[in-house]
């Protein structure tokens, strides 16, 4: 099964958004939260913000574990002002069993979410059915702990 990201086009980052993604790494790597202001405007549109996750995703050096997908529905979309589900790439280390303990110090701004962990046995297509997506998956109980890199 290919763990890369998705091909979402060629397009080339500038300087500011290239430093974007060079800054979250560093607070990444530091636990040093970022000021959502002074990155107001960089990132106004959804190919770029992909862009920018590509580059991050490269500057962790690891190999992806999964994907995160999120505002699955219409509620969620209308709260974020989005007209469809958004994904994320997570890195292999990021995906940890139980039981396991996460330290407060290791973290910014976590927040704990129960969610459903969908984990694929062989290749999926968008063309997929539901019954085949069924018998291609399983489905398990996880807890998501999203972590911010900005402050507040």
């Amino acid at each position: 099964m290919n763990q890369s990201m998705p091909e979402l086009s060629t397009k080339e980052l500038s300087q500011t958004e290239q430093k974007l993604a060079e800054h979250l790494f560093s607070a990444y790597q530091t636990h040093q939260p970022l000021q959502e202001s002074d990155y107001e405007g960089v990132v106004t549109d959804e190919e770029t913000a992909y862009q920018v996750q590509r580059h991050l995703t490269e500057l962790k050096n690891e190999a992806v574990g999964g994907y995160k997908v999120s505002l699955t529905s219409q509620e969620t979309q209308d709260m974020f002002d989005s007209d469809s589900p958004l994904y994320g790439a997570q890195v292999k280390s990021h995906f940890v069993s139980s039981p396991t303990t996460l330290y407060r110090s290791d973290l910014m701004e976590p927040l704990a979410e129960v969610e459903m962990l969908f984990t694929a046995k062989e290749d999926l297509s968008s063309t997929d059915s539901l019954m085949e997506l069924l018998h291609k998956t399983t489905v398990a109980p996880a807890v998501e702990v999203p972590d911010s890199r900005f402050s507040d």
